[in-house]
């Protein structure tokens, strides 16, 4: 008997787990850790609803946009809302006249836009001036205090909406693909 040991306890021997058996608790363990955090990310990504990317629209539909804001402001009577207006078409046609001819339409005054537009855009004379007759009335709405009529607001939207799309550019149908059709040395389409 090994004195020092309490109620007859002989030797205690520490059980030794063998190798094989702590790395296949290990792995195990890490197995199932690996499960968890797939499963959770799984129902992390399923639970977010998809969001498809917005379409970006082009110039033009923004212009659209823009003018469909302002026909908001054709009912009021007040002379700060016309004036509002009378800014938001002008500043709409020359943005329109920049996207079509190249020309920067917002920094220059309308006598430069004039000389501008009768040597350097593609647009018709006409219709230059007529829009250039809208802008001179615009800034004298805008910076003169000059009063606009009752029936100018309305009959100005209109111009305007119609410029726009007359300055839009018209879609161009797709070209034939030449892959579509073949032709032979003889001139014979197969």
């Amino acid at each position: 008997m090994v004195q020092g040991l309490p109620h007859d306890i002989y030797l205690i021997q520490p059980y030794v787990r063998p190798l094989w058996l702590t790395v296949a608790i290990v792995l195990a363990v890490l197995a199932v850790v690996i499960l968890l955090v797939g499963a959770l990310y799984r129902w992390y990504r399923k639970r977010q609803a998809y969001r498809p990317p917005e379409r970006v629209k082009d110039s033009w539909e923004l212009l659209g946009d823009e003018l469909q804001l302002l026909q908001k402001k054709l009912e009021t009577q007040d002379p700060e809302m016309v004036r509002e207006l009378f800014y938001g078409l002008s500043l709409v046609l020359r943005r329109g006249i920049e996207l079509t001819s190249g020309v920067r339409a917002t920094d220059l005054t309308v006598q430069e836009l004039r000389a501008r537009l009768k040597t350097q855009s593609g647009i018709q004379v006409n219709l230059v001036k007529d829009m250039v007759t809208f802008l001179s009335r615009a800034d004298m709405i805008k910076f003169a205090d000059v009063l606009a009529e009752a029936h100018e607001a309305p009959q100005s939207y209109q111009a305007v909406k119609d410029w726009i799309a007359e300055l839009k550019p018209k879609p161009q149908a797709p070209l034939p693909s030449e892959s579509l059709k073949v032709q032979d040395t003889k001139g014979i389409a197969r």
